[in-house]
């Protein structure tokens, strides 16, 4: 048994002469047939013929024939009846350049390679590794001894030509080497509206791209962008976590997907940033992390991006979704937050919703600002804000800025216990009250988590109507609360804490005059309410007598506003209940005043023990003494019309009747 062959080293056509028109078909070992070959009576007639079965026809006109070859859906003649269509064998290889081998039919014919997309020459290469172009100038571009053809090429649309033969080819780019070196090639070679893959993302080829907006610009060649999702890798992200600044990368990717209403993706990879990157649009951050260097005033900004704090508005459509990668600060000092910036900010910014993730070690965790232009109507959630100077904030940034109708829900707010104690400065929620004209209002908290006790404020409400609902105090000795109205009318105004665990042990502060308009209520967990105005009565409300020690913070004993901060030794408090009243110091063991509903009783000691010396009434005309200890007085004590008085003057003990007579009842 023996196999003809044509010069490709396929298996070739052998005609049987005797019948004149009829054709011998070879087989392989496996019984395959191969190289079918059909005898039609006309040109016309190729159109009828099963492609899927046969690929080769030859067309007689009387005694002469003209081979035909079915290759790329179209027929194409064979030029001398001797030569079949050009096989071409692809193989990728690093660099970004494919390497092609074809065989003509005797060796040194020449060969051109041409574009389809305008049938120019195309640019071939003799290497991969280091890339020569071959000339085609009919000397440099011919086949070998051997008749083989081989060059590298890019990716794109081609033919190569030998004689009248052609034979298309595509090369799909495989890249495992330098994109960024090839990019450029790619540009070059590639037609319009191509779209190609590399490194697994999509790019399509536009000579009309320049600037910033083409994916190549930084080599100074312009004419690919990203197509589909983009990504930051498509402008040269390495995503090493580290090492390498990607903020460019990312900026640039965010900035063309806000121009053509796509989408960036962070690819759940870890980047690093030595600057500020402004997210204008739908973003997807889920899983990845972003390192912030160099203490940047703001690491990752939600605005307009014109100018540090902008005066314009960026006005986002409701189904847009920005979800805000992990946030890690790597130069925060070891303890405390001198210099650092902000991690995330929504400025400028209506119907944002927010999503995120971990924001961790920054002076301010989120940030909610406006300046010229109002912060509306937006959302965040699912926040871990750790151990952030001040977790959240938001701030009226001039007298015609507004931040309203934000809903925060289901965060956590957390810092680290080896920041310390109660460190001045330090907030979960900063509510910053404006001195002129203040609109920070209508801010929603839903479940948040507030856990430690470094912040020395866990609450700092300069705002109105800020609303806490179902809020968890993880913490020793209860939430410190200050309502800031900073003596500026109508600040610090209908605030309100319902319900949650350790609501209702939760210290306050009041920083304004007693005539300002403050109001703070309470919901707490036994369902009782509690409301407070003005600063002038501060009540906590617990299941009864004995419940705990009071943990709301009332006037000092000389002053009509309270100190700074919360000085136990300072800091005096009523506790309200159903059949009474106490009256203590945080430090006090026991009440040093008790009033008793029940018993229409008040009995008074000095905190170290029950008190049992007082006064119970008797009916409804007088009052007897309990364990009576007579005050002592060096001068008389002054006439009330119509009342007795009894005292100890140091010698004997006297008595004034209603009537204001003075008698002695008893001398020692």
């Amino acid at each position: 048994m023996f196999k003809i062959r044509n010069i490709t080293k396929s298996l070739a056509v052998m005609e049987d002469l005797a019948v004149g028109r009829g054709t011998v078909l070879q087989k392989r070992g496996t019984g395959n047939k191969v190289d079918i070959h059909i005898v039609v009576e006309s040109v016309e007639a190729l159109t009828s013929v099963d492609t899927s079965v046969y690929t080769r026809a030859r067309v007689y006109s009387g005694a002469s024939y003209i081979d035909y070859v079915y290759l790329n859906e179209v027929w194409q003649s064979l030029a001398d009846n001797s030569t079949l269509a050009l096989k071409i064998f692809q193989s990728p290889t690093n660099g970004g350049l494919t390497k092609i081998q074809t065989r003509t039919v005797d060796a040194g014919d020449v060969y051109e390679v041409r574009k389809t997309s305008d049938d120019s020459l195309a640019t071939i290469y003799s290497d991969a590794a280091s890339p020569t172009e071959i000339v085609q100038n009919g000397t440099d571009n011919k086949s070998g001894s051997d008749g083989v053809v081989e060059f590298y090429i890019t990716g794109g649309g081609y033919y190569i030509e030998v004689g009248s033969v052609k034979s298309n080819f595509d090369v799909q780019a495989l890249i495992m080497g330098d994109r960024k070196r090839t990019s450029a090639v790619f540009a070059a070679t590639m037609l319009d509206g191509t779209i190609f893959t590399m490194a697994g993302l999509q790019y399509l080829v536009d000579s009309s791209a320049i600037g910033p907006d083409s994916c190549t610009n930084d080599l100074g060649v312009d004419g690919i962008l990203p197509f589909g999702t983009v990504y930051p890798q498509h402008f040269g992200a390495v995503a090493d976590g580290s090492i390498t600044d990607d903020r460019v990368a990312i900026q640039r990717a965010i900035d063309y997907a806000y121009s053509t209403g796509g989408m960036v993706s962070l690819r759940s990879l870890s980047y690093r940033i030595d600057d500020r990157v402004v997210a204008k649009g739908a973003f997807d951050g889920s899983n990845a992390t972003i390192n912030v260097y160099g203490s940047p005033a703001v690491a990752f900004d939600i605005s307009t991006g014109n100018g540090d704090d902008p005066t314009d508005l960026l006005s986002l459509s409701g189904t847009v979704e920005i979800i805000v990668p992990n946030l890690v600060n790597k130069t925060k000092p070891i303890t405390g937050w001198e210099g650092q910036g902000i991690g995330c900010r929504v400025h400028n910014v209506n119907n944002a919703r927010v999503l995120g993730q971990v924001i961790r070690e920054f002076a301010v965790g989120l940030k909610l600002s406006g300046k010229s232009q109002g912060c509306a109507y937006g959302s965040a959630r699912d926040f871990f804000f750790l151990n952030n100077q001040r977790n959240f904030e938001t701030e009226q940034l001039d007298d015609t800025g507004w931040v309203t109708e934000w809903t925060v829900q289901d965060s956590r707010f957390f810092h680290y216990s080896a920041e310390g104690s109660g460190i001045v400065g330090t907030r979960h929620v900063n509510i910053i009250p404006h001195p002129i004209a203040n609109v920070v209002n209508n801010i929603r908290f839903y479940n948040p988590c507030m856990e430690g006790n470094t912040a020395e404020y866990h609450m700092y409400l300069g705002g109105n109507y800020i609303q806490f609902y179902g809020a968890r105090f993880e913490n020793v000795g209860g939430a410190r609360v200050h309502l800031a109205s900073e003596g500026v009318p109508g600040q610090g105004s209908s605030n309100q804490i319902i319900g949650g665990r350790g609501v209702d042990f939760s210290k306050f502060k009041f920083s304004s005059d007693p005539g300002v308009r403050d109001r703070f209520t309470i919901n707490g967990s036994d369902g009782t309410d509690l409301s407070m105005r003005g600063g002038a009565t501060l009540l906590r409300n617990t299941s009864g007598s004995g419940a705990g020690s009071s943990l709301l913070t009332g006037f000092s004993a000389t002053t009509t506003v309270l100190s700074d901060g919360f000085d136990a030794s300072s800091q005096y408090s009523w506790n309200l209940y159903a059949e009474g009243m106490d009256a203590k110091r945080e430090t006090d063991a026991y009440p040093r005043m008790s009033l008793s509903f029940n018993s229409a009783s008040i009995l008074l000691g000095n905190g170290s023990a029950a008190p049992v010396g007082g006064m119970v009434a008797v009916a409804n005309a007088g009052v007897d003494l309990v364990s009576p200890y007579l005050p002592t007085v060096t001068t008389n004590p002054p006439n009330l019309s119509g009342r007795a008085a009894i005292w100890f003057d140091g010698v004997s003990i006297k008595i004034r009747l209603p009537d204001g007579t003075i008698k002695t009842i008893l001398t020692q």
